[in-house]
């Protein structure tokens, strides 16, 4: 069913500078911050941990003629690796692939979220981002979206640039789908292909969340209140991931089949949650 877009809002435009990481913030009085291990790899074996990760999306097949498959993803070196290549066996529409890693635990909420990586050379986006269940709320049911970081390392508008949004849809019965976006972007001084950055959200509560990059605090996000006056206060999942848009030009064979330019690499994924410090 077609999308309906009926709100964006909360724009700004930063100058990020390049500091060392601070992971994560300091936490406010009286409280710690506790790392969350079912959120949290260092991507430092030679396989993905199983029992942490699926190596591709269960509920999407990516965005055509991009294809999720297993076979694009990898761990060695110290990073979790996804290719983006020419798919051995175009079908349905399917002409490339690409890769994803979604969490099996899908109870990411409040805390800090944060992952350090470096994009790939190609017009296929690296993105980490958070993802959940549909959930039904008086009026319909209610899917969301808090995107971290959507980068693409061979485009003008985004190779230098942190983008973040909390976007959620609403299914009404018999009426098209809406969806309502808050959204920021920061820019870097460095391309985001060119070298590792780390990209972080401070998930405060349900109408708040802080934007870091290379651990400065850039923009602070309040999600809309359109549909539910606390939006963001449902559980997620974490997801890394390679894909193709229909409004980037795509990567040339070429470029697909060389890996000084295929590549995006994730150093680490780590959460952490609040405590009480006794």
């Amino acid at each position: 069913m077609k999308m309906r877009m009926i709100m964006i809002f909360g724009l700004l435009t930063v100058v990020a500078g390049v500091a060392p990481a601070q992971s994560p913030p300091d936490s406010p009085p009286g409280y710690r911050w506790e790392v969350n291990e079912d959120l949290t790899d260092e991507f430092n074996g030679t396989t993905l941990d199983k029992a942490k990760w699926h190596d591709h999306n269960p509920k999407w097949a990516g965005r055509k003629p991009g294809k999720f498959v297993p076979s694009a993803v990898s761990v060695k070196d110290g990073y979790l690796q996804i290719q983006c290549t020419p798919l051995d066996r175009p079908e349905n529409g399917y002409t490339i692939a690409c890769g994803a890693v979604q969490s099996k635990s899908r109870e990411a909420l409040y805390g800090y979220y944060e992952c350090r990586m470096k994009a790939s050379r190609l017009t296929t986006s690296t993105v980490f981002w958070m993802a959940g269940d549909t959930v039904e709320i008086p009026g319909g049911s209610l899917k969301q979206e808090l995107l971290i970081q959507l980068t693409i390392g061979n485009s003008k508008q985004f190779k230098s640039q942190m983008k973040s949004n909390a976007m959620s849809a609403l299914q009404r019965s018999g009426e098209e789908r809406q969806k309502v976006k808050a959204t920021g972007r920061a820019e870097l001084k460095s391309g985001v292909a060119d070298k590792f950055h780390t990209y972080g959200c401070w998930w405060i509560d349900a109408n708040t969340m802080k934007f870091y990059a290379d651990g400065i605090h850039v923009y602070t996000i309040n999600p809309s209140t359109e549909f539910d006056a606390k939006p963001f206060r449902h559980p997620l999942a974490i997801i890394l991931n390679c894909a193709t848009f229909d409004w980037q030009p795509l990567p040339s064979d070429s470029e697909l089949r060389d890996p000084d330019r295929n590549t995006a690499y994730f150093d680490y994924v780590r959460a952490y949650k609040l405590v009480k410090d006794d």
